[in-house]
């Protein structure tokens, strides 16, 4: 069923998003520290003891986001340092990939004492005001090369698959932090890691929007002790009993008395769906398949949401550029 047809009026601003998929790799692409190169390589040598470096980590940033981006080999990252505009000579496979991989575990924390859980950390450092944060997950296919046994004998496939845990603004669909687990973690028990990593970030955060697997009442009463609202979708056979959470019991009777559809409209529950829609995005650009198949290399992830927010930033500066030229 169509938009026309359900009645329903598509405000999405196409325009926007045809120009954001068209200057995603051009802005990718931009080699925005080359300038700084020199300087920032000088920097990290001074004090250095041993062989010092030859290149910026700003560099293999740069290098590991493309590669995110544009979905190539090691290899052929190397090799963009070949091109007419960065006369820096080659950079071996791997050196990048440790560099890579170094930088990666420099910014996320993989240290978490709770089994299943690999990974968390910031993705975005804009600071807003007032932010809307919707909470959620999802999963993402482990490589499948090398299965032969898989595909020649339909064997089952007990591999697993990743879970990436997002806390997502609902006005710009941007990752501001994220959770790796295995398959095995529930969304409940990432959701006191996402409302730390919110608050280390330094992040605004005025509601946090959430589906029924976060309905717990330790959240509720977590996000009424950091003085944030907390929304979650709520049971069919919620009491309204307190039974230790206020806060819960006085939306389940709220609920009851103007109807389930008016409530969420009232709470602004509707905009979790932006969560869906990032999911969406961040699979449609880069797919729901990781090139690693061990854990401990999924610091692919990382540059794969940094490649997003990238996109969805672009998106932001052409509808408010298309906004406001009416």
């Amino acid at each position: 069923m169509t938009y026309s047809e359900s009645g329903k009026t598509d405000k999405r601003d196409w325009r926007a998003q045809n120009l954001a998929l068209v200057m995603f790799l051009p802005t990718i692409l931009s080699m925005i520290w080359i300038d700084k190169e020199k300087e920032t390589v000088e920097g990290m040598n001074k004090g250095k003891r041993g062989r010092p470096y030859r290149y910026s980590d700003l560099m293999v940033e740069w290098a590991m986001t493309v590669r995110a981006a544009m979905e190539i080999p090691y290899r052929q990252a190397a090799g963009l340092f070949l091109l007419g505009l960065v006369r820096m000579g080659s950079v071996k496979r791997s050196q990048l990939y440790e560099r890579g991989k170094r930088l990666a575990e420099e910014r996320t924390d993989t240290r978490i004492p709770v089994t299943g859980v690999l990974a968390s950390g910031v993705a975005c450092s804009k600071v807003r005001d007032a932010i809307t944060v919707a909470i959620d997950s999802s999963g993402l296919r482990l490589s499948a090369a090398g299965r032969w046994r898989t595909k020649r004998h339909n064997d089952k496939d007990v591999s697993g698959w990743m879970k990436i845990h997002v806390a997502v603004d609902v006005a710009t669909n941007e990752m501001l932090a994220f959770v790796i687990t295995t398959e095995a973690v529930g969304d409940n028990t990432c959701f006191r890691m996402l409302a730390d990593l919110l608050r280390d970030g330094c992040f605004d955060v005025k509601k946090i929007l959430a589906d029924a697997a976060y309905n717990g009442k330790d959240n509720w009463n977590l996000m009424k002790e950091r003085g944030m609202e907390f929304i979650a979708n709520l049971k069919k056979n919620s009491s309204p009993r307190f039974r230790g959470c206020s806060v819960r019991g006085f939306q389940v009777i709220r609920r009851a008395e103007i109807g389930e559809r008016a409530w969420k409209v009232e709470v602004g529950y509707g905009m979790r769906w932006k969560a869906e829609c990032t999911f969406s995005d961040f699979k449609r650009l880069f797919g729901d398949m990781l090139t690693s198949r061990k854990p401990k290399w999924m610091a692919e992830i990382l540059w794969r949401v940094r490649a997003h927010n990238i996109y969805k930033g672009l998106l932001t500066t052409f509808e408010s550029e298309h906004s406001a030229g009416g």
